[in-house]
């Protein structure tokens, strides 16, 4: 009993990792497979996942249907809008758009990825200097002076640090604000 749960678990892991389910697989709606693939701005080595993921069940994938609703998928992820939505998100690029199309998404992408760089760094400023608050309160209370000393002129220093935060963060917001 215990080898078949072990086998369940297995089996579960494995095909969690295939790039497309048996009922996709059997459906075989290459083109938007492809569509889907494309909007999702997944490279050509993808096809290759969808033939292993298939290849069990003995099917071949079309890799024209899947080529052509790739095209038009990427033709809908290329964009400026898009490239600002995977940046600010974390995403990854996998350089997957034309030479006409590449510079504009690339210009969305960047600015996403700085307001989302900003604002991160703005938060961990913000924690950083409450946890600060919270060491000075506790330095008092003791009267451990030199502490409180050395504290006080943390604050100083990422309050500063924090208005050149801001102000580039309020910088990528601005930019961001064409999106």
């Amino acid at each position: 009993m215990r080898v078949a749960a072990v086998g369940l678990v297995l089996v579960a892991v494995l095909s969690g990792c295939a790039s497309l389910s048996e009922t996709q697989c059997r459906a075989g709606d290459w083109y938007a497979i492809g569509e889907r693939d494309g909007r999702n701005g997944h490279g050509p080595g993808r096809f290759d996942e969808h033939v292993k993921a298939c290849a069990e069940l003995g099917i071949a994938p079309d890799r024209t249907s899947w080529a052509a609703g790739r095209a038009d998928g990427l033709a809908r992820y290329c964009t400026p809008r898009r490239g600002f939505e995977v940046g600010e998100s974390g995403g990854f690029y996998a350089g997957v758009c034309g030479p006409e199309t590449e510079p504009g998404f690339l210009r969305g992408y960047d600015i996403g990825r700085d307001l989302a760089e900003s604002r991160a760094r703005l938060e961990d400023l913000e924690r950083e200097l409450r946890y600060l608050d919270q060491a000075l309160a506790d330095a008092e209370r003791r009267q451990d002076v030199e502490s409180a000393r050395y504290v006080r002129s943390r604050i100083v220093e990422l309050q500063y640090e924090r208005m050149r935060a801001r102000a580039r963060y309020d910088s990528a917001a601005s930019r961001a604000s064409r999106f």
